[in-house]
């Protein structure tokens, strides 16, 4: 039975909570993402932002505990567990780039990364220490690295195509009205109607 007046069950249950709640939003996605065959799985509710760092800071909380001994096997992979969900949750998080601003952009990874390089720090410590038994723990903790180097990649390859795809937007909304104005007439309900085909497959897509 939970001893109340132990403060680590209750640590444990919050994280708990707090994994149990993310694993729902991220599995939500993935069956929406499928029901619309869209197999990218884009981030409608579980992108990087404010409420998504909170709930991996919170879910993470034992692999970042460097003092208390938990030698049960259970224990171990609790510490495990956490840590490789972190890793799931950042790779998950690439598409969500691509509906953020530059500034938002910024400052999520930088908050990612502050956590991620934390508990990078942390499991080593209890890898050399003896806290963590398992080191194929660290592998999973370079693994964390290894996903925000290339989350990081893809943000800048975000801000290249952004203002390529608005560069060719501007272009092409240029052509269209220049069309329009050369022939000084009305434009026709099938000439529309393929002008809005046209600006709806290119908005869709992301690709001019």
């Amino acid at each position: 039975m939970m001893n109340a007046n132990a403060p680590m069950p209750w640590i444990g249950l919050y994280a708990a909570l707090a994994s149990l709640t993310w694993t729902l939003l991220l599995v939500l996605d993935a069956v929406i993402s499928i029901h619309s065959r869209k197999l990218w799985f884009p981030c409608r509710y579980s992108a990087l932002n404010a409420v998504s760092m909170t709930a991996l800071s919170i879910a993470v909380k034992l692999s970042m505990d460097l003092t208390t001994p938990m030698k049960g096997k259970y224990d171990q992979a609790a510490k495990f567990s956490s840590t490789a969900f972190l890793c799931i949750s950042t790779t998950h998080f690439m598409p969500s780039l691509g509906s953020m601003s530059d500034r938002d952009i910024l400052v999520n990874l930088t908050a990612l990364g502050v956590l991620i390089v934390t508990l990078t720090v942390n499991v080593i410590i209890q890898v050399f220490t003896g806290v963590i038994e398992e080191h194929f723990q660290g592998v999973i903790v370079f693994m964390n690295i290894y996903a925000l180097i290339v989350l990081s990649s893809s943000a800048l390859t975000v801000f290249t195509s952004k203002m390529y795809l608005e560069d060719k937007y501007k272009e092409l909304r240029a052509r269209i009205s220049a069309e329009e104005l050369q022939g000084g007439e009305l434009m026709d309900f099938d000439k529309l109607k393929s002008r809005v085909k046209k600006y709806w497959v290119m908005a869709e897509t992301g690709n001019p």
